[in-house]
């Protein structure tokens, strides 16, 4: 009698229940380690704001971002979501300034557009991750312009493209105020009031259908100005 099959065919099922264990094991200990950063993150965050948060989602972190993300939505911004990073160091970061300042910093270069005789509509979109470190933690937006570091775009949304003297008026008095973040002039084929109902995610999903041209600019830390090549959007009806 052959004694090598049965024995062959006992290992392989050990094998696959260890592996089958392992798994389980391995899949409810990341279960839990995700539950208790969920956790920390709220209490961290409850620490510094008066807002209710919603956890939405958790992304590990990589060899390309050295930290865990987990996303957050605010009941106070009406469901607006914003990011919490997590370090190495068991430090916590996050960029709920972008909603707390949003509003403020729109009004505040709308005016600039209005004292210019410019009719448009103006939406900021920050980016880069977490906060400025000496950013307070419940600023006005002519901190975060004092801070230096202007990680936003402006974007300047017209219903008829704006000239090109009208788009260096505005852009000079930035430079002129010592601001330098990155300029959108976006010519696009609704009304301004109905680009005032939607938020700029919102927006910037719709590009292909709802942009004519768009004129781009950036301002150096050198306060430099360049101006990049103009997008024609041919989803336009133009």
């Amino acid at each position: 009698m052959n004694i090598k099959k049965p024995i062959i065919a006992l290992l392989s099922s050990i094998l696959i229940i260890s592996s089958a264990t392992g798994c389980q094991s391995y899949a409810e200990r990341k279960g839990k380690e995700a539950e208790k950063l969920k956790e920390m993150a709220l209490d961290y965050l409850h620490t510094y704001y008066d807002d209710d948060f919603l956890p939405v989602r958790l992304r590990s972190k990589s060899f390309v971002d050295p930290y865990d993300l987990i996303v957050f939505k605010s009941e106070k911004y009406n469901a607006r979501e914003f990011a919490v990073y997590h370090y190495d160091d068991n430090k916590f970061s996050d960029n709920y300034f972008t909603l707390q300042l949003e509003k403020e910093g729109q009004l505040y270069f709308a005016e600039i557009l209005k004292e210019l005789s410019i009719e448009g509509s103006i939406k900021i979109g920050f980016f880069g991750d977490g906060r400025p470190e000496k950013l307070p933690r419940n600023p006005q937006f002519e901190d975060y312009l004092n801070y230096g570091t202007m990680s936003f775009t402006i974007y300047v949304f017209t219903e008829t493209q704006l000239a090109a003297d009208k788009r260096k008026m505005f852009i000079d008095t930035l430079v002129e105020n010592r601001f330098n973040p990155s300029i959108s002039f976006i010519t696009v084929e609704i009304s301004l009031a109905e680009i005032e109902n939607y938020e700029l995610d919102e927006i910037l999903r719709q590009a292909e259908t709802l942009f004519v041209v768009k004129n781009s600019y950036s301002i150096s830390v050198d306060f430099e100005v360049e101006e990049h090549p103009e997008t024609v959007y041919i989803g336009s009806s133009e």
